[in-house]
């Protein structure tokens, strides 16, 4: 953001910046007015300048990006200490001694399906649960595709079964689970 000091303004950009973040901090422009010093009357009249709405957006934007990288360095610290728990063993005491000990299987059951699920989420890909309930959703329209009570159907109605069943597998396909 370039300049937000009119001419002879009394207060600095640093000044605007500072009533900008706290007043997305506190919520409001009274609660600003104490924390800053600045005029509740004055930060008023900011909140409906030109300036306000462009700086608030690059404010949480940096924030944004900042919850972001940390986030990231979580989630790389995390995927260590697993990789390295999977390679190694969990540690236990035995005895008094620290001993790494192979990670049960269920927790690598567990381990692997959390990680499998968390991946085609971030690759945005259907999930395996979602694949599941498509493919059970297609067995049971197929199988009331074939007829009631072993009757044969005439071609239109089958037709529009079939019409139905592919706008409901792309529905499904789409993540839309529910039937109306």
């Amino acid at each position: 953001m370039g300049n937000l000091v009119e001419a002879g303004s009394k207060y600095s950009d640093a000044d605007r910046r500072s009533a900008v973040a706290q007043c997305m901090l506190l919520g409001n422009v009274s609660a600003t007015a104490r924390a800053t010093g600045i005029p509740r009357r004055t930060i008023g009249t900011w909140t409906q300048s030109d300036w306000w709405v462009p700086l608030e957006a690059e404010l949480r934007q940096q924030i944004d990006d900042e919850i972001l990288a940390q986030t990231l360095q979580i989630i790389i610290k995390a995927q260590a200490a697993i990789l390295d728990r999977l390679e190694s063993g969990d540690a236990h005491l035995v005895n008094g001694e620290q001993v790494r000990v192979p990670v049960k299987a269920r927790d690598l059951a567990i381990i692997l399906g959390i990680s499998a699920e968390q991946y085609l989420r971030w690759r945005n890909l259907p999930s395996l649960s979602q694949k599941e309930h498509v493919l059970e959703t297609v067995k049971d329209m197929l199988r009331n595709l074939g007829g009631q009570s072993g009757t044969a159907m005439c071609c239109s109605n089958k037709d529009s079964q079939i019409a139905a069943l592919k706008a409901r597998i792309a529905k499904l396909e789409l993540g839309e689970t529910s039937d109306a």
